[in-house]
């Protein structure tokens, strides 16, 4: 087995912000048109709304406190004493500036999201607040809403005995999104919809061909207002037409390729303002590999080859992972991180309290006692959790996710109140194999989120493909009109078999 060759890269927390971050967000592009009159007019309670107090011209100590004069005393969201952090005022202020009805808050994890929104809905003149979240996120979200302000939380579930979908007023309603989706919880928020706010919490999960998105964008188009809230808004590079679709929202005019960066540009984005800095390294390592990987692959068994290349992979990655101690070891799925675990307690034959799965970190971090020696979760566990502020490294293989899955996995070393200044990903790579392709092609995609220039690279010549040059008219009669349609033809024949032999 060779020493790893290691390529080392550094950059701050600012530098590896997603793409949109590298835009100057702006809240002044033209949102998407206002609700009926009518649902307007349900909205204005004269004795139980937020007012909306403008504060333009207030001093940014002002602006930089929640409980600044922008309600009533009969708001039902009541601050608590946090005081917003510059970047989150800022964000703020755009937010109410730009009056619209549709907002989209696009900051990294851990940069605090849930409080700015929180104080923006604050403003707003509406009876209830609908929030909607991933199942993975909802236990943190209460207890960050709790910390944020006084405010009733009203949790919402069509399971269980009753199924009983029960929104209140005056409170922050909050439910999964795989519940919100359902005939009757959707018929609900649709009665709530033109008296409510309506957040929308890792709203990158509804940038796909969903039952779940096509619900939650019905339900935007009614809503008084929306707060869509990401740290990736880039899901996937290849399928673009369900994030247009949201992107419509923001804009008064079709979004598509030929005009994202409209989309980008109408997006509230804000910075962490925790000073963490990043290391991102790769290690690539030797393997062996036997006469069942080459069949497989020659046979095409791909998700085969895969299993034998993760398991040649597996001591290397517990070799890097007991390298220090404060260790996040990431595995492919809860069967990969569990053999993972026994490994690292049979490699040690220590006391499974130096190392343990995502509930044993997790309790340990509500007992007080910090981190794990080593904790090692599935990928799957890449969202909705705070205990990563114990931890100062991540150790993990190619992993079959989308851009948006590792946004949110790094995000869980670099939450507000992280306790280390530098953090550092390592990412073990086994030469000539299929996962070598894998994380190729993630660093790509990766690329594209964190720069706006390989972003502009990236659509830009599909936005040029869409300009095609009008076709030139054949000339009447004649063997010279006929021999250039002929060969242009033949071209197209000729780019046609070229594609299907890449494919093949």
């Amino acid at each position: 087995m060779s020493s790893p060759a290691a390529t080392t890269t550094s950059r701050s927390t600012a530098a590896t912000t997603t793409a949109a971050a590298a835009i100057t967000a702006t809240t002044a592009a033209t949102a998407a048109p206002a609700p009926p009159q009518t649902e307007i007019n349900n909205c204005k309670r004269s004795t139980e709304t937020i007012s909306t107090a403008a504060s333009s011209s207030s001093s940014s100590s002002d602006d930089a406190k929640v409980d600044a004069q922008v309600s009533t005393a009969e708001a039902f969201i009541k601050p608590v004493e946090r005081t917003l952090k510059t970047g989150q005022a800022l964000a703020l202020g755009r937010l109410k500036e730009s009056k619209q009805r549709v907002q989209f808050i696009f900051a990294p994890t851990g940069a605090g999201k849930t409080f700015t929104a929180l104080s923006y809905v604050r403003t707003l003149n509406v009876d209830t607040v609908l929030w909607i979240a991933p199942d993975e996120a909802v236990k943190s979200l209460e207890e960050e809403i709790k910390k944020c302000t006084s405010a009733t939380v009203n949790l919402v579930s069509t399971r269980g005995k009753t199924g009983r979908v029960d929104f209140k007023p005056k409170a922050v309603n909050i439910i999964r999104y795989d519940h919100a989706k359902g005939f009757e919880a959707i018929a609900a928020l649709k009665s709530w919809a033109s008296r409510a706010a309506l957040v929308l919490d890792e709203a990158d999960k509804l940038f796909g061909e969903t039952k779940r998105s096509s619900a939650m964008l019905e339900l935007a188009h009614v809503s008084a207002n929306v707060v869509m809230m990401s740290a990736t808004v880039l899901r996937s590079s290849n399928n673009l037409e369900p994030l247009f679709a949201w992107a419509n929202l923001l804009s008064d005019f079709p979004t598509s390729r030929k005009n994202l960066f409209v989309f980008y540009a109408s997006l509230v984005n804000f910075q962490r303002e925790a000073a963490i800095k990043q290391t991102f390294r790769t290690d690539y390592v030797d393997v062996l590999l036997g006469e069942d990987y080459r069949r497989a692959v020659l046979s095409r068994r791909w998700l085969e080859a895969a299993d034998l290349v993760y398991g040649a992979l597996d001591g290397e990655l517990v070799k890097a992972a007991l390298a220090e101690e404060g260790t996040m070891l990431v595995g492919r799925s809860k069967e990969h991180a569990k053999r993972l675990l026994d490994m690292l307690c049979k490699a040690q034959k220590a006391s499974s309290k130096m190392f343990g799965d995502f509930d044993a970190a997790a309790q340990r971090a509500e007992q007080g006692k910090g981190a794990l020696k080593v904790c090692v979760i599935p990928l799957s566990k890449h969202r909705g959790y705070n205990f990563g502020k114990f931890y100062k490294r991540m150790v993990m293989p190619p992993l079959p996710s989308s851009v948006s899955t590792r946004v949110q996995l790094y995000g869980r070393l670099t939450r507000m109140d992280q306790q280390f200044k530098e953090v550092t990903y390592i990412t073990l790579v086994p030469r000539r194999t299929i996962l070598e392709l894998l994380f190729d092609r993630h660093r790509f995609d990766d690329a594209v989120q964190a720069s706006i220039e390989k972003l502009g690279q990236r659509f830009g010549h599909l936005a040029e493909a869409m300009l095609e040059a009008p076709a030139e008219a054949p000339k009447q009669g004649g063997s010279q009109g006929a021999s250039a349609t002929t060969k242009r033809a033949a071209g197209g024949s000729a780019a046609a078999a070229s594609k299907r032999a890449r494919k093949k």
